[in-house]
């Protein structure tokens, strides 16, 4: 599947290099780093500290009138240790083989009508949240496989998507199946993974449904999204994105140990408004007794996410970002509240390299970390 991949990526960017008059290419090479990991346990009574390696990231996409194509690859150097986080001699640097991380295929005809896309995730503007800084899954009418969108008219996308099978070809064949897994590969209760949505950019507002794992009643999640740049038309300066989505398996967001089988979300975002960019928002379940796990067996434990983020341009070089994070456990778990705070200076250095040096905290009882991320990156 990685050998697929590099070549599928690489084939469409030469092509629509080669192809069409109108190419526009854009590349960048970003170094980063987590450059060292404090971790206090008050069982243990004591903070230990790590190296979490450094990662290097170059991307490149290409975009024409008919075909874009993107493809990313990251290589990582770490620490060579023991498990024990012990250097095992005075110079241990060691590296992973290097990974194709992402990459997309879109080609368009009859006049951007109809679109195939490889690897394409299309996500609704309702489904991102700024602070969190992702998408929440279930509002994706593509998938990491073969999606087909058709635009009956202006501003409307009709999608369908056929997700592909894992890296290891488990599955059936090469598209996704659901998660459950039999003693006979060729099961006939195994179901094709088929996802449906559509988009819809009313000028006012844009509005998303997603429909994924169709077929199977266990999978099959449903989101909904609506995004509107000026509150519908009522004040100018404030976006306002929001959402649902139900899935018996669960919607998550890992990142901040948040799940449910029907998760909420809201953001506001106050644009020129203030002498500061402001950015709130939330997400949360409605089932808080209940137990949601991810495909790992693993317990996500909060039901209630809020953030903020305070922008501040200090001048035309430097800015800065304040971030504040807090998850909430509402069941009977007695989970202690998890808060995570961070400051972030980004400072333009040129017009092609951009750096960044931050704090990151993150508490839990009397549990914490404390990170000290930063990169820099170029751009050709």
């Amino acid at each position: 599947m990685k050998i697929v991949k590099t070549v599928a990526a690489f084939a469409a960017l030469a092509m629509a290099s080669s192809a069409f008059a109108e190419v526009n290419l854009e590349a960048s090479n970003k170094l980063k780093s987590d450059v060292v990991v404090l971790d206090h346990s008050d069982a243990a009574d004591e903070t230990t500290k790590s190296f979490p390696g450094v990662k290097n990231v170059i991307n490149v996409e290409v975009t024409s009138d008919h075909v874009d194509a993107m493809v990313e690859g990251a290589v990582k150097f770490f620490a060579d240790t023991n498990k024990d986080g012990v250097f095992q001699n005075d110079f241990g640097l060691a590296w992973d083989g290097g990974e194709i991380s992402d990459w997309y295929v879109e080609a368009r005809i009859l006049d951007d009508m109809l679109t195939f896309g490889f690897h394409d995730n299309i996500h609704p503007e309702g489904d991102y949240l700024p602070v969190y800084d992702d998408n929440i899954s279930a509002g994706n009418i593509g998938s990491e496989g073969f999606t087909l969108v058709y635009r009956p008219i202006e501003g409307l996308r009709l999608a369908a998507s056929l997700p592909f099978g894992y890296e290891d070809n488990d599955d059936i064949n090469w598209l996704k199946v659901d998660g459950k897994k039999e003693e006979s590969v060729g099961d006939a209760k195994k179901k094709t993974n088929i996802r449906l949505g559509t988009i819809y950019d009313a000028g006012i507002a844009e509005f998303g449904v997603a429909a994924q794992d169709i077929l199977d009643s266990d999978e099959r999640t449903i989101g909904a999204y609506v995004y509107s740049e000026g509150l519908f038309g009522a004040a100018e300066g404030i976006n306002f994105r929001a959402g649902f989505a139900n899935s018996k398996a669960g919607v998550f967001l890992e990142d901040v140990g948040v799940a449910g089988e029907n998760l909420w979300n809201v953001a506001f975002e106050f644009v020129d408004l203030l002498p500061v960019g402001l950015t709130v928002e939330a997400a949360g379940n409605l089932d808080s007794d209940g137990e949601v796990k991810n495909s790992d067996g693993k317990v996500i434990p909060y039901d209630i996410y809020a953030g903020v983020k305070v922008d501040v341009g200090i001048n035309e070089q430097l800015d800065l970002a304040v971030i504040g994070k807090t998850m909430l456990d509402l069941g009977d778990t007695e989970l202690d509240t998890g808060i995570e705070a961070k400051v972030a200076l980004d400072i333009k250095v040129t017009d092609n390299d951009k750096v960044e040096v931050a704090v990151d905290y993150q508490k839990l009882g009397d549990d914490w970390t404390a990170k000290f991320p930063c990169y820099w990156k170029h751009t050709f």
